[in-house]
Parts: structure tokens; C-alpha cells; sequence
């Protein structure tokens, strides 16, 4: 039996009676009926969505190994077929405040190599910094021959939002069906919720900084406190990619992306080192990735951007005003420059709005030098609103929001210009094409 013989096709009106099952029904047929939404959702998963490529989805399969019938049947299949090639993957689901069974997952991966399927995805409201990081645990040796990938039914909002206000689709049944898919995740009762709150861990955390000093890699804090910040993370991520109908997405560095648990272990010896959490968000097409700060000891929240100072200007004033011209409309007083020069001088900072009356407070005292590179960044004292595990959410997100409003959408990065043909050069050239000098010579020089 192949594996599409193993249940019946996804509908996109759900007629199941559980409600993860009604979601995961709709989002399948919404894989299958547009392109643009498969290939966003699945390409970056390995599947390849071609003009020619089929996506079938099927919902609740029943598959036989050898002549026994599995026990486990995951919540849906999905095939991707380029010709003779196809990728597929098992689904499974979870709404509401249910969580991600480890065991579970573990099992479906056994039963996905089994029948040499490529992947596990699984979908529910917890978030993760990328597909490629699962929320749940699971061993190793599991995911050695299937990838395991999730996504937060946020996630698939948002993407599905994206689309349809930037006009990535453009058939109108499909514009639709998306439209109506985006409205079903969207109801109250869909069981779909967004990351609104911190675990209790993140105030008994703050106050054990406050006492102790500092957390251990393996105290019962650090790890909720990170897990913590990262599905945050992913929310103000999600909440701004909305706000600005573009993608926004954390960046890795290369080791991170490789190994998920990597990333782990850097916010560890952050936290740890430093009291301090910390996020890089990259903005599609901005001048500089985004980075968020947030101290623990101090209740400081930091959104900042760095650009390089250009490298065509001689004087310390000319490179200072190129950056005060890109945030001249700036009035918020939490919004400050920093300049950063080379060599052991130290950065000199003030608020935008003072930086713009008098902007020769920032080189005066640095005379001779050339600044680095310039900061723009929001910095916020969160006071007991830090610890608040309802509000710490709402002012992180709305930080990263009025930041990107006020300047990050402003600033734009310095180019070298390009190359500039010589006037001398140009007389030269219409000599040599009018046989007063030979070109070779003025190739060999």
C-alpha cells in the first residue's frame, strides 16, 4: 500500500469533531489549494514546489507495516511529488494549551522511518525560534534519518496575513480560500493563541539575580527563563512581520542553525555570564539586523540597530550629520545615538532629539578621529513592569514596534559608490578610437 492509499484527502471544510483535527484539516487543503502558501510553508523544509510539483494532503492515515497495522495514527500526511521524486511528511497537532507529547513525537518518528517518510511536523501554540527547533525534547538518534520541523499556528497566521496583504496570490479562488483559512485561525473558538504571558520561573528568576547575583547553568530557572524569552522572541517577530507586511525572522549564526540545541546552550552562558537575554531579528531588506536586549539585573530593555560610519567622509562632523539626517524626524527622548570609534576611544552617546540640536557633543572630544560605526537604539527602564509576567510581553513587543516606527525603517546603510571613469581617461579612450593612439598601449599601461 503507498502512502497516499492511507486516508482520505484533507478538507477544507473540516467535518471532524475534535478541534485540532478540524485545524489541521483546513490548514492541509490550504496546502494543497495554494502554491504560494505550500511553497512558503514547505520549501524551507525540504520540499521542493515547482510549477509542476502536486501537494497532496490527507488527514488521520492508517498505515501497515509488513503485515501488522500501526497503532499510531498522527493527525495528517502531506506528499509533494516533482515527477519521480516526492517528499513527504507526517502532521501532528495540538490547540489550545495542549502541549507536544515527547513520547509521542519519538513514536511518530520511529513509524516515519519506518515507512521512509522525510519528515515530522508538528503544529500547536507553542512557539519555536525556527521549523527547524522543536519545543519538545527528543532524541537524537531519532531525528538522524526524518527531520522534525514544527510550527506555531501563529506562525501560519502570520504567513497566511502576509500574503494576502502584499498580493503574493494572486488567483482569486485561491485569495479566497486563504482569506477564509486566515478568518477560521482568527475566531475565538479555533483554539489558536498567541504567546501572551511568562512562566512563574521568570519572576522567581528575577528575584534569585536580585539576591544571589547571578543564576547557575543548572538551576530549575535558567532554562524556563530562556524558553521563555525565546517563544517571546518569536512572537514580537510574528507581531511585527504583521505590523509592517514583510518577514521578519531571528537569525542564527551558522552553529545555531546546524545544531538548534547550540542556540540553547549561547542564551545559557549569556544569561548566566551576564544576566542578560538577548535576540537578533532580521528585518527582510533593512539596513542592519534588529537586536533585543533585555537585562535582568536592571530591568532594561535595549531594540538597536549598528551601521557602519561611511567610508568616503574626511571629517568627524560630515560623518555625524549622514547618520543625524536618516533620524532628523525622531522626537522620543528613549531613543539614543551612540558613536563608536576606533581604536580604545570610548563611545560617545545622547538622546536623538539633543544629538540633533547640538551635534557637536559627540565629536568634540574627538578630535582627529573618524567614527566606526553609529547606534540607533531604544533604551528602556521596564522597572516593576519587568517582572510583571502579563505586561513584561505587551512592553517588549510594543518596543520593538515603536522602534522600528521611529527609526529602524528609517536608517539606511552606507554603499561605496562605484567606480568613477576618469575625465583624462575618457579624452585618451575617444583618441584611440579616432586612431591618434593605439589601444593596446593604452591597455598595457
Amino acid at each position: 500500500m503507498s502512502i497516499e492509499e492511507a486516508g482520505e484527502l484533507a478538507r477544507l471544510m473540516p467535518v471532524a469533531n475534535q478541534p485540532e483535527l478540524k485545524l489541521t484539516s483546513a490548514t492541509l487543503a490550504c496546502l494543497m489549494s495554494v502554491r504560494e502558501f505550500a511553497d512558503s510553508m514547505l520549501s524551507s523544509l525540504g520540499a521542493h514546489i515547482g510549477k509542476r510539483s502536486t501537494v497532496k494532503c490527507y488527514l488521520e492515515p492508517a498505515f501497515t507495516i509488513g503485515r501488522e497495522k500501526s497503532k499510531d495514527r498522527p493527525d495528517g500526511l502531506i506528499v509533494v511529488r516533482n515527477g519521480a521524486r516526492v517528499w513527504s511528511a507526517l502532521v501532528e497537532a495540538k490547540v489550545k494549551n495542549n502541549s507536544l507529547d515527547p513520547s509521542q513525537v519519538e513514536r511518530y518518528l520511529d513509524l516515519a522511518r519506518a515507512l521512509k517518510i522525510d519528515a515530522v511536523i508538528t503544529i500547536s501554540n507553542q512557539f519555536a525560534v525556527d521549523s527547524s527547533h522543536s519545543p519538545v525534547s527528543v532524541s537524537k538518534i531519532k531525528t538522524r534519518y526524518v527531520s522534525l520541523h514544527h510550527w506555531s499556528w501563529s506562525c501560519l497566521q502570520t504567513e497566511a496575513k502576509i500574503q494576502l496583504e502584499t498580493n503574493i496570490v494572486d488567483d482569486v479562488d485561491q485569495i479566497y480560500i486563504l482569506d477564509e483559512y486566515l478568518r477560521f485561525l482568527s475566531h475565538p473558538s479555533s483554539g489558536v493563541l498567541k504567546f501572551s504571558s511568562m512562566s512563574p520561573q521568570w519572576t522567581e528568576a528575577y528575584q534569585h539575580i536580585q539576591r544571589v547575583g547571578s543564576l547557575t547553568k543548572n538551576s530549575p530557572l535558567t532554562l524556563p527563563v530562556i524558553s521563555d524569552w525565546n517563544e517571546l522572541s518569536r512572537s514580537f517577530c510574528l507581531t511585527l512581520g504583521e505590523i509592517i507586511n514583510s518577514n521578519v525572522s531571528m537569525a542564527f549564526t551558522r552553529g545555531e542553525r546546524q545544531n538548534p540545541a547550540k542556540k540553547i546552550d549561547n542564551d545559557t552562558a549569556m544569561l548566566v555570564s551576564e544576566n542578560r537575554l538577548e535576540t537578533t531579528i532580521k528585518v527582510e531588506n533593512a539596513a542592519s539586523n534588529i537586536v533585543v536586549s533585555a537585562d535582568v539585573a536592571t530591568r532594561h530593555l535595549v531594540v538597536a540597530m549598528t551601521l557602519q560610519a561611511p567610508g568616503d567622509k574626511k571629517m568627524s562632523k560630515s560623518s555625524i550629520n549622514w547618520i543625524l539626517r536618516q533620524v532628523q524626524s525622531v522626537d522620543a527622548s528613549d531613543i539614543e545615538l551612540c558613536v563608536n570609534w576606533p581604536g580604545r576611544a570610548q563611545a560617545t552617546c545622547m538622546s536623538v532629539p539633543k544629538a540633533l540640536v547640538d551635534p557637536v557633543l559627540l565629536y568634540e572630544t574627538r578630535q582627529g578621529l573618524l567614527p566606526a560605526s553609529f547606534v540607533v537604539r531604544l533604551n528602556i527602564d521596564l522597572a516593576g513592569k519587568f517582572t510583571q509576567r502579563k505586561n513584561f510581553p505587551t512592553e517588549v513587543t510594543n518596543a520593538v514596534a515603536r522602534f522600528y516606527d521611529q527609526a529602524g525603517q528609517k536608517l539606511v546603510a552606507w554603499h561605496a559608490k562605484p567606480p568613477q571613469v576618469k575625465k583624462t581617461t575618457i579624452v585618451e579612450v575617444s583618441k584611440a578610437i579616432q586612431g591618434e593612439v593605439v589601444v593596446s598601449d593604452l591597455l598595457d599601461q
